[in-house]
């Protein structure tokens, strides 16, 4: 992820957003509970995903996986950093 994102979402902010956003959001979901570290980790990592589908509506399943998977294996640092 090249761009700083705006983590300042909520999740019922997501809601808001296209039904195609909310499926992308709940089935990468899974993904970030498989790596989580900690509950901190997870938060994190679930808002830093929904900021990303958020800003990119229209993105690829695959696309969405591949980014959940790097969000998730981010060091809390990292993810830190990225807001």
């Amino acid at each position: 992820m090249k761009a700083k994102i705006d983590i300042n979402l909520q999740h019922d902010q997501l809601s808001q957003s296209p039904v195609g956003s909310c499926r992308t959001y709940k089935i990468c979901q899974g993904i970030l509970n498989k790596y989580a570290i900690d509950k901190d980790h997870l938060k994190k990592s679930e808002i830093i995903l929904m900021a990303y589908i958020q800003n990119n509506p229209d993105v690829q399943l695959a696309e969405a996986f591949d980014i959940a998977e790097s969000i998730a294996c981010m060091k809390m640092d990292k993810l830190n950093s990225l807001h």
